[in-house]
């Protein structure tokens, strides 16, 4: 990352995604860029938008394999959103999860289904998620 006036870097991250992947992009800012956020191999972490730095007392939200943060700016009084996907395995059904940033301990939202995959659409002023899940099927599968 660069900052524009000087033309200096800033910060230099790694990412195994690819421009092609489900995961891209690996780094989302906020619509008022003060928060942005990550994806590791632990899980989703919460950092400042201007320096990249970890935000203190922010946990990372653990196993989200897909992120989608609200594109608006907050109105007075709200915190932006940020909505994380789990796909599901042999012994647990995915989740679609809806957290206020900085996260609090637990999501505002959530939902558990069997679903292999999920896109999210937020509405123009960033107020409303659709989450669209969806499966992989087959000529056996109904």
């Amino acid at each position: 990352m660069w900052d524009v006036a000087s033309g200096k870097q800033v910060i230099e991250l790694f990412s195994k995604a690819s421009a092609g992947s489900e995961e891209w992009p690996p780094l989302q800012w906020t619509g008022d860029e003060k928060f942005a956020a990550r994806m590791t191999g632990e899980g989703l972490v919460l950092l400042h938008g201007d320096s990249l730095g970890p935000v203190e007392g922010a946990g990372r939200i653990p196993a989200a394999q897909r992120f989608w943060i609200s594109p608006a700016k907050p109105a007075a009084g709200k915190r932006a959103v940020v909505v994380t996907f789990i796909p599901r395995t042999k012994s647990k059904p995915a989740a679609v999860s809806m957290w206020t940033l900085p996260p609090t301990p637990a999501p505002v939202a959530s939902k558990s289904l069997q679903s292999d995959a999920c896109r999210v659409v937020f509405n123009c002023d960033g107020t409303a998620a659709l989450a669209e899940l969806s499966t992989a099927s087959s000529a056996s599968s109904y």
